[in-house]
């Protein structure tokens, strides 16, 4: 099947990736609309091709409507896609699924103001069958989670960092009322991992495994197969703790939209991961898992060149922060070097479980003003277009600089 569809996808992958290039950050084309609307026109047909080709007649024809009232309304206008959000081809396990349409990408892979402009990919489900027992120990409440294999994408979606896939981030002018599906990219972790993580770690940490006291980093000695397995590990266990708790995250998205109270939540929720794989003997991939998450929180995330406004970059810094306070990580300023104390990170995680739980079980308003004084007691937080503030020890760790390595997933070799 992959030799068929990737002529296809890469066809539309081109179309989009010039589409991309003409719209605005709300997905309007306002200059060289001829041009668009050709575009889209070809678009449409391969969109059908692909339909017919697996299986997903209906999901193809909701993606043309929308381009065809996108076409009606004018180019000009915000597209809406709620046809291709409410009829989205939910794939089973080893069935392939695809999208087009304006997405909001968590990462910008081009210089572009972040927004909402047309991307495609065709993706395989796969749920290994590590998670099997997984699954069985640890029973989700509403599972509506994807760990998916990406073939071919449209820029946004084949280069940077982006893993993830929410129906909340298409374009449509009719809010969400509930979330019903959720893609992972996960195929694209290790090359992610490898480039900016691990080095990192290395430099940080120096070569040996600090945590277990291994000759190297027990995460880097996977191969690409078991990375994804370990990914998924990580995924199902990390979606499971966001449905748990005094506030589930489904139950309670309202007020955990909260920059400050989201963070609180991500970070609960890998800690509460970790402590899992570090507890149950049984589970797959524990200890490597345990460092992927752990270093792409502290490590990785930021990196990112626009950290001091990126989300993900805050819940690193917050999560450093708490370590430091805890005498479970220290370095040195000048040389970067640092030192990490395994088993009092696990001491640390567990209470900040537990003291977050604590404020989650609080009325709304102290939830909010509680959460955000707990939470500015390790970021400084800024009310501009950056949310928080780099210190000088930050800025040690984590330099800015213009060179920031951009990815092509479609160079690189992805189980």
């Amino acid at each position: 099947m992959n030799s068929q569809l990737t002529p296809l996808g890469s066809e539309l992958s081109h179309y989009t990736d010039q589409l991309r290039e003409l719209q605005n950050s709300q997905g309007q084309v306002v200059e060289q609309i001829d041009k668009a609307k050709a575009l889209l026109h070809m678009i449409k047909s391969k969109i059908t091709d692909l339909g017919k080709q697996l299986d997903c007649i209906q999901y193809s024809n909701a993606i043309n409507l929308d381009i065809d009232n996108w076409l009606l309304n004018g180019l000009q206008e915000s597209p809406d896609f709620i046809n291709s959000r409410t009829h989205f081809n939910i794939p089973e396990n080893q069935a392939w699924t695809f999208f087009f349409g304006p997405y909001l990408l968590a990462n910008e892979a081009s210089n572009k103001e972040k927004g909402y402009r047309s991307e495609f990919f065709i993706v395989m489900r796969d749920d290994p069958s590590v998670c099997t027992d997984l699954h069985d120990n640890y029973p989700h409440p509403r599972n509506i989670c994807q760990c998916v294999r990406l073939l071919v994408g449209s820029a946004g979606i084949a280069k940077g960092n982006a893993l993830v896939f929410f129906p909340e981030n298409i374009l449509c002018k009719e809010k969400m009322a509930r979330q019903h599906f959720a893609l992972f990219f996960f195929n694209k972790f290790e090359g992610i991992y490898r480039t900016y993580t691990l080095p990192k770690v290395r430099a940080v940490f120096g070569e040996k495994d600090a945590l277990f006291d291994s000759p190297t980093w027990l995460a880097g000695e996977l191969n690409t197969k078991q990375f994804y397995e370990a990914r998924c590990v990580w995924g199902y266990l990390h979606d499971l703790y966001h449905h748990e708790g005094p506030r589930p995250f489904d139950e309670h998205v309202y007020i955990k939209m909260k920059w400050h109270l989201g963070l609180m939540e991500e970070i609960k929720v890998d800690c509460q991961t970790m402590l899992t794989l570090y507890k149950d003997e049984s589970l797959p991939y524990r200890k490597e898992a345990i460092e992927l998450i752990l270093f792409e929180r502290l490590i990785r995330y930021p990196q990112e060149l626009d950290a001091e406004a990126n989300f993900d970059s805050g819940t690193g810094i917050f999560l450093l922060e708490w370590l430091m306070s805890k005498s479970a990580i220290s370095f040195d300023v000048h040389t970067a070097q640092s030192h990490i104390d395994w088993q009092k990170v696990l001491l640390a995680i567990e209470e900040l479980v537990e003291t977050i739980l604590s404020l989650e079980a609080l009325d709304d308003e102290n939830y909010i003003e509680q959460g955000r004084a707990f939470i500015s007691r390790y970021l400084r937080l800024e009310t501009g277009p950056k949310r928080y503030a780099f210190q000088e020890h930050h800025h040690a760790l984590f330099p800015r600089t213009a060179l920031y390595l951009q990815l092509n997933f479609n160079e690189i070799e992805m189980y």
